[in-house]
């Protein structure tokens, strides 16, 4: 889903998306600066392998994550959140729920069963 960086106002915009079984509720609103402040909910569960036996298992996704967006480079500084490019001036939101998606991928995962082993 695309949406025009011009098109957000300080009124909320809301968005939902899916992929790879997470669902991702998404508020848009524009912030001084030119910049543009995305909340996303994640929820859901993701089918990743286990890092230690390498079972295939579903973990649960509930994860809340903000983000700003910069219509272009972006040259502020002592932003208290990851500050994300948009070079084209259309933010596209199933990038940014695929980068999350991929940030849970990449990280340490163990299935139930490999939970308590050291």
């Amino acid at each position: 889903m695309h949406v025009a960086f011009r098109k957000v106002k300080s009124a909320e915009q809301e968005f939902t998306l899916e992929s790879s079984g997470v669902r991702c509720d998404t508020l848009l609103q524009y912030r001084s600066g030119g910049l543009i402040l995305a909340k996303m909910q994640l929820s859901g569960s993701l089918e990743l392998d286990c890092d230690v036996c390498a079972e295939s298992f579903k973990r649960p996704v509930n994860e809340d994550v903000e983000i700003l967006l910069s219509d272009g480079v972006y040259n502020g500084s002592n932003e208290n959140l990851d500050v994300v490019e948009v070079t084209s001036s259309i933010i596209d939101l199933d990038d940014l729920l695929s980068a999350e998606i991929e940030y849970i991928r990449c990280d340490y995962n163990r299935c139930s069963e490999c939970q308590d082993e050291d």
